[in-house]
Formats: structure tokens, C-alpha cells, sequence
């Protein structure tokens, strides 16, 4: 809103006109020309959006064009959740609490040398198993 006199001396409230204001503003000939070129591209622009919501139309042919040929690929795996993964598909938990309470079990003299006895009899029931699977 804007205070304007009436011919009469009073203060009279009006609404503001962005567009003459603006107009105020441009000082040359040059600035209005380009000021009313502006307006026109604007009020074009806005009319073709009125007819045609942007909703409705088609990417430019050169984005889908583009869209098709993005290769993507995951992020970055997390570490963690990495080695996670990889403990559980190689059952890495289960072997060491198998081995640990057998430890604590027997308690041998020499936890190294038991260990190793306990991860070669594990590696031949594997292999067995697989040999046994194999000839089904």
C-alpha cells in the first residue's frame, strides 16, 4: 500500500503497482524496451504453461535420450555392514564359538596347537561333507 494526496490535500491509501513502479525505474528508452520485452516473454511464457501444465508434457526428447544411457551404480558399501556380511556367509561366529567353548571345555595346555588340531578336523568334515554331496 502507498499514501497518495487527493486534489483536495488528503492522504488517500492506494495499492501499490509493481508494474509502474518498475516502470518509474527504467530511466532510458533502452530500459523500458527491454523491461517490455521481458513482459511479453513472461506473459508468453506463463500462457503456454496455462495451456499446457508442465505435468502433463513430455521430457525434451535429449533428457530421455539421456535418462536412458545413466548407468547406475550402488553407493559405496558400508564397511562395516561389508564384513558383517561376509562373517555370516562364511558361518566366521559360529566356528569361533564352537572353538572357544571347546577351549574353555577341555581347557588344553596349549590353546594354539588345540586350535589348530580343531580347525583341521573342522576343514575335513567340511570336505567330507561336500565329497559325500558331490556323489549323490
Amino acid at each position: 500500500m502507498a499514501d497518495s494526496q487527493t486534489s483536495d490535500g488528503q492522504l488517500q491509501r492506494t495499492q501499490d503497482n509493481p508494474v509502474q513502479e518498475t516502470d518509474k525505474l527504467a530511466a532510458t528508452d533502452g530500459e523500458r524496451e527491454a523491461l517490455n520485452t521481458a513482459r511479453s516473454e513472461l506473459h508468453k511464457t506463463m500462457a503456454e504453461v496455462a495451456e499446457n501444465p508442465p505435468s502433463e508434457q513430455p521430457p525434451p526428447p535429449s533428457l530421455a535420450a539421456a535418462a536412458d544411457d545413466i548407468n547406475y551404480e550402488d553407493p559405496v558399501p558400508d564397511p562395516y555392514n561389508k564384513a558383517i556380511s561376509y562373517l555370516e556367509k562364511h558361518n566366521i561366529l559360529q566356528i569361533f564359538q564352537t572353538m572357544t567353548a571347546s577351549i574353555i571345555f577341555q581347557k588344553p595346555d596349549n590353546p594354539l596347537d588345540f586350535m589348530i588340531t580343531e580347525i583341521g578336523d573342522m576343514k575335513q568334515q567340511r570336505d567330507s561333507e561336500k565329497s559325500a554331496t558331490k556323489q549323490k
